[in-house]
């Protein structure tokens, strides 16, 4: 999930300026090239759901990371073509498209979907616990990551960076095709709540029915509460890609160095990482519909506060409301499918949720190009757009829970 860091925004976001420099193509032109390769991606992503129960985690993996790791040496590869032979705007746009479609596929999609959906299919009762460990990682690994990488390309220069990068994501994909395994059942094992449970079953078996109820993709549609989680991540996924990738720009309009900008992204890996642990740890012990709450709220009062990064205050309070928000959603994405709708039908359910999500996420940054006004840059839109998780905060106290009862009968 960490190394699915360069096909996620915040590890498109450092590399934004230089593309349009190499690329010689206009701001609005790049975020539109990521936007039609996002939208593209997410369309596969409901497919690759249902693959991955199908096929497994240790298949979807190796083609994931060979994928996404193939993707990043494309951009290197379009760069050096462009520069070398002059190519006019339009194939660079085309070129850009590609690439963005592969990072987004195979990394902010798949890479992370098979992650979530392994991690869930391995624990029921303590899946809470599971997940904030997990979560202390990525949370912090994806705060972090914008300023890390804006440092490596720094020392090391844009094509020897994306270079490392690729060698790191293949290491990983070899580590976890070495270690993944479907579920519990599948090697022998049974869920921890049922550890007393003597159970012979074939490691071989990943086909092993899993007894607990499952809601399928199409029953959990029809539930209100899917549509309050699933907007609400979208909201989140939407509207914080656009922020980090015009991180530089929306920071500069207020006089606000580049430098400092990305250092935004520390205290806030840092307040993501605590809240990402918190929630997790009480989703076990509490309704889950309070981390959606919370979550909007605090992306609602995030997009009213970067418009005052300029001010100590502002700085600060825009880091602590996108570290609890991100925290949270972290929480979110991976805890409340299983958690609501089981585990059996889990890749499908996660893969479409995945897809809305990063359908979202390709909207967010071309949205916010557009409706940037000369006058009042990036301030109309960020108010703007706050309404929308403000509304999904009202949704979000009021909509029923999944009735596992009547499902059950």
């Amino acid at each position: 999930m960490i190394m699915s860091i360069p096909g996620q925004t915040m590890g498109v976001s450092p590399l934004t300026n230089k593309l349009i420099e190499l690329l010689n193509i206009k701001r609005t032109h790049l975020t539109f090239a990521y936007l039609i390769g996002t939208l593209i991606s997410s369309l596969f992503l409901p497919w690759v759901g249902r693959v991955l129960d199908r096929k497994g985690p240790q298949f979807m993996i190796a083609v994931s990371t060979i994928g996404l790791a193939s993707s990043l040496m494309l951009i290197v590869a379009t760069t050096k073509l462009v520069t070398y032979y002059n190519l006019p705007s339009w194939v660079s746009l085309i070129m850009a498209t590609v690439f963005f479609l592969g990072i987004r596929q195979f990394g902010q999609g798949q890479m992370t979907m098979i992650g979530r959906t392994i991690i869930g299919k391995w624990f029921e009762t303590r899946r809470g616990l599971a997940f904030g460990i997990n979560g202390i990682f990525v949370a912090l690994g994806f705060g972090i990551a914008p300023q890390m990488l804006h440092l490596l390309l720094s020392k090391q220069g844009f094509n020897s960076s994306l270079m490392t990068i690729s060698a790191s994501v293949i290491l990983t994909g070899i580590i976890s095709y070495i270690f993944f395994r479907d579920t519990p059942e599948s090697c022998g094992l049974a869920m921890e709540q049922r550890s007393k449970v003597n159970q012979q079953i074939n490691c071989e078996d990943t086909r092993q029915e899993i007894s607990e109820v499952s809601w399928t993709a199409t029953e959990a549609k029809k539930t209100a509460a899917f549509w309050a989680f699933n907007l609400g991540n979208v909201a989140q996924a939407m509207l914080i890609t656009a922020v980090t990738f015009h991180i530089a720009a929306i920071a500069e309009e207020q006089g606000v160095g580049v430098d400092k900008a990305f250092s935004l992204f520390l205290p806030t890996a840092i307040i993501s990482t605590v809240g990402s642990a918190i929630g997790s740890w009480l989703s076990d012990r509490t309704s889950i519909r309070w981390h959606l709450t919370i979550m909007c709220v605090h992306l609602t009062v995030a997009l009213v506060l970067i418009n005052y990064l300029n001010t100590v205050w502002g700085f600060y309070g825009t880091a602590f409301c996108l570290g609890i928000s991100g925290g949270l959603f972290a929480c979110l994405t991976a805890i409340a499918w299983p958690k609501l709708y089981g585990r059996k039908h889990l890749g499908a359910i996660n893969g479409f949720a995945t897809s809305s999500m990063v359908f979202g996420s390709a909207l967010g940054p071309y949205i916010y190009s557009i409706f940037r006004s000369d006058s009042a840059g990036f301030s109309n839109i960020l108010l703007g757009s706050a309404c929308f998780p403000l509304i999904l905060t009202i949704f979000s106290l009021i909509v029923p829970m999944p009735d596992k009862d009547h499902h059950r009968r």
